[in-house]
């Protein structure tokens, strides 16, 4: 410093007082700050910090109660409510976990790079049901509907500990999970409800209204398709009523239920089959022309009653040996009809396999028209 002062100033007067000098000093005038200016000025841009972050919470929630009034599909509302979450909050992964249907959902960006099964098995616990919760650098989500059912859970994870979320993110987050486990609630009830008005309560199998349903699916594959053709099987359980009448609806109903369960694991994966009303039962074969569902019918005839399987729910409940007479026994009388037989007529090819259903009750036991 000194060495620098006298090079500067050694054209000055006093170059060599300063030379001589052995230090250098140098007084500056103190500066004079207004602090309460700058106080107040901090304030107000921690206040319009503080704005900002309460618009922004404002701004998220309406993105997701506008979601959540538009959006009916449930794999949509999920994959979109990830899209927005991530998009709004500097995370690095965020991914719903699906313990209803074991499924992962993952929003439309995802680093191809991250193990997102690594991070299922570290943040979901099976066993349980948490509350929120921080695991490492993440924060876990339970979506527990109103009953006590565990849909699943949101996740959502940072790499490093600087990216991790401020209380009031977690409690926005919180806010915006309940608005979307809501409606997803919703849906839920809205599935079941629909189920049940299509579900035969006695056997679990598709009512009429389902049976009829999917003959019309049929129907308009036939339209779009002209070499398309499905056939239908009418069922009907001959004798039942003995039972029903000798030993009462409940082993009436024991007989119905498991011959519904034999039905369906008799035919086809790609069959379908309903109870159309009482002892009676429908089986739709999709692209199956009737010669081929006659051979199917009489398959199943043969396997259904290879083993009396009626005699050891009559058994198990009278504790005793029963006797039944020949004339008495259980089978199945089967009417067989397809869609090119009733020139393209849903009504009447209901109508020709009730008859040929009558035609093979008339003839005996066991037959299939």
């Amino acid at each position: 410093v000194r060495e620098y002062y006298i090079k500067l100033r050694e054209n000055y007067r006093f170059y060599r007082i300063l030379l001589d000098t052995d230090e250098i000093v140098v007084n500056l005038p103190f500066p004079k700050f207004n602090w309460e200016l700058i106080i107040n000025e901090a304030k107000s841009r921690y206040n319009i910090l503080q704005l900002e972050s309460k618009i922004s919470q404002i701004r998220f929630l309406e993105r997701i109660q506008n979601l959540v009034i538009s959006e009916n599909d449930e794999r949509m509302l999920i994959k979109r409510f990830l899209n927005i979450v991530l998009n709004s909050f500097s995370s690095d992964v965020v991914f719903f976990v699906d313990r209803e249907n074991n499924d992962v959902y993952l929003p439309t960006y995802i680093d191809k790079s991250v193990d997102i099964d690594a991070l299922v098995r570290l943040y979901v616990v099976r066993g349980g049901v948490p509350e929120s919760s921080e695991v490492g650098n993440g924060f876990v989500l339970p979506f527990v509907f109103s009953n006590g059912q565990v849909k699943g859970y949101l996740v959502i994870h940072n790499f490093s500990k600087e990216k991790s979320l401020r209380i009031e993110e977690k409690n926005i987050l919180e806010i915006s999970s309940m608005l979307v486990k809501a409606k997803l609630e919703i849906l839920w009830n809205f599935r079941k409800i629909e189920k049940i008005s299509k579900t035969d309560f006695l056997t679990g199998l598709p009512n009429r209204n389902e049976i009829e349903n999917i003959a019309i699916t049929e129907v308009e594959r036939c339209n779009r398709n002209p070499n398309y053709n499905f056939s239908l099987a009418l069922i009907d359980l001959d004798n039942f009523k003995y039972y029903n009448d000798t030993f009462g609806h409940m082993i009436g109903d024991l007989i119905l239920k498991e011959f519904a369960s034999l039905l369906r694991a008799t035919v086809r994966k790609m069959d379908f089959v309903g109870r159309y009303g009482g002892d009676e039962f429908v089986v739709i074969m999709p692209n199956t022309d009737r010669h081929k569902a006659v051979l199917a019918a009489k398959r199943w005839v043969k396997k259904i009653f290879s083993s009396d399987f009626y005699m050891d729910i009559l058994v198990s409940f009278s504790n005793s040996q029963v006797y039944i007479p020949e004339d008495k026994k259980l089978s199945m009388s089967v009417g067989v009809a397809d869609f090119k037989e009733v020139s393209y007529n849903i009504q009447e090819l209901f109508e020709l396999a009730d008859k040929r259903l009558y035609i093979s009750k008339s003839k005996g036991k066991s037959v299939v028209t």
